[in-house]
């Protein structure tokens, strides 16, 4: 052989094991059959082991590296363009479990544009393969559409009346431990005034139509899917009928059947990470049940445990209430750079209540110098993401120049956009800065 083609012979080896970049191609760590023999269960194999079994088209380890990207590991950064890719060769691969994923990226704009109409099409193939995770995503889907047309910021507002409201009739009575030495003394009597029933407010009423026109609209499809999936034993199904109880979308109002599903599902010892955020809901919302007195004595410090528990899962809204608590001194000592610390690490997963209460303590400063300008800048973010009382106070700062220059029509801008979000209580303001506006 000369030596001509000799080298030749030895360009065309070296391109064949090289990758069009240039790259020596891998050999595959483990061969598909000893990956399988290895681990039956999926969830325990390593991203490599898993891409090694969609070589002959496994739709279970194209699912779970779906999974993998979508939540995130410590190893893995979330990447939600490759859990769609992974879902769509799930499904294509046999494994129908793939469309509840890509429901869910569809439903929450994950990746893709958020699209309920694709989210729907994609859950009803689910639940065409008797899937309950579909009956889920279908009722999540009328959830989501249902605290649209409420508002976020009413939910809010009317969950603070409803406590209110069952506070006035079931008063819960806290007897305080007193010396028996001491001598009892009639306490003076107090002229009576009269107090007004939450019922009585025109701001009760307006939620009240509000609410109840959505749940008309919405509620039997939440709780009809929900429903399904509950009585198949679906864990997201048990936090979900909870949800719906506490609120009463859909069914009567029931605070003890809702506080025994959440305590149920807290309950839980699932590692697995698409249980994780039904297991972290509960715990966070038997806190807020804890802290606000609606179904328990009002306890801080049960409050505290049960964020404590979600918060230190990495569960954004759980993380944002221990900061409130450490802002504010419930169950804890106060400590701002605590609260301070529990808020950024919220805010690294654009969680916008956190994002504007970042804007408020350095706007107020609590902890920290006060910093106008940098106020301004976590409202700008959280009023991005439609956050209602981010838009309240970036309108109050360009009205009056804090952090911002002063700007009347911007301000209008953002009540105004408050308004359009379902929050009425803006009227004032609206009305204000127009009248400013006018005599300029």
């Amino acid at each position: 052989m000369n030596k001509k083609l000799l080298s030749m012979l030895i360009l065309a080896a070296v391109v064949f094991t090289t990758t069009a970049c240039g790259q020596k191609k891998e050999e595959p760590e483990v061969a598909p059959e000893e990956a399988r023999e290895e681990v039956s269960d999926y969830s325990q194999l390593s991203v490599k082991q898993l891409e090694v079994l969609t070589y002959e088209q496994d739709g279970e380890a194209a699912y779970y590296l779906g999974l993998i990207y979508d939540y995130g590991t410590e190893d893995v950064p979330q990447n939600f363009s490759k859990a769609f890719d992974w879902y769509m060769k799930a499904v294509e691969y046999g494994d129908l479990r793939g469309n509840i994923g890509l429901g869910y990226l569809y439903l929450n704009g994950c990746g893709v544009d958020a699209d309920y109409d694709a989210a729907a099409d994609f859950f009803q193939a689910a639940v065409d393969a008797e899937l309950p995770e579909g009956y889920v995503g279908l009722a999540r889907i009328a959830m989501s559409q249902y605290e649209e047309e409420v508002g976020s910021y009413n939910l809010t507002a009317w969950d603070d009346m409803e406590n209110a409201l069952y506070l006035e009739t079931n008063p819960i009575i806290i007897e305080e431990e007193k010396d028996s030495k001491e001598e009892e003394t009639p306490a003076p009597a107090q002229p009576e005034t009269p107090t007004v029933s939450v019922k009585d407010t025109p701001e009760y009423a307006a939620l009240q139509e509000k609410v109840a026109a959505a749940g008309e609209t919405y509620g039997s499809d939440i709780y009809e899917n929900l429903k399904v999936a509950y009585d198949a034993g679906n864990l997201d199904a048990m936090y979900y009928m909870g949800y719906i109880q506490e609120r009463g979308i859909g069914v009567e109002r029931d605070l003890d059947a809702a506080v025994k599903k959440y305590q149920a599902v807290a309950k839980n010892t699932s590692d697995k990470i698409w249980d994780q955020y039904a297991i972290n809901s509960a715990h966070t919302r038997l806190g807020i049940l804890y802290m606000g007195g609606k179904w328990f004595a009002p306890d801080e410090k049960m409050a505290l445990e049960q964020f404590q528990t979600a918060a230190d899962n990495g569960f954004a809204m759980a993380q944002y209430y221990m900061g409130i608590l450490y802002q504010m001194g419930l169950g804890v000592d106060r400590d701002y750079e605590t609260a301070l610390t529990w808020f950024e690490q919220a805010c690294t997963q654009d969680y916008a209540p956190a994002i504007c209460q970042m804007g408020y303590i350095y706007f107020n400063g609590l902890g920290v110098d006060a910093n106008y300008g940098q106020a301004a800048y976590y409202q700008k973010l959280a009023a991005a993401q439609g956050y209602v009382p981010a838009q309240i106070n970036l309108g109050y700062m360009y009205e009056n120049g804090y952090g911002v220059d002063q700007n009347l029509e911007t301000a209008l801008a953002y009540y105004k956009l408050a308004e359009t979000s379902g929050y009425e209580g803006v009227s004032e303001a609206i009305a204000r800065v127009e009248l400013l506006l006018k005599d300029m």
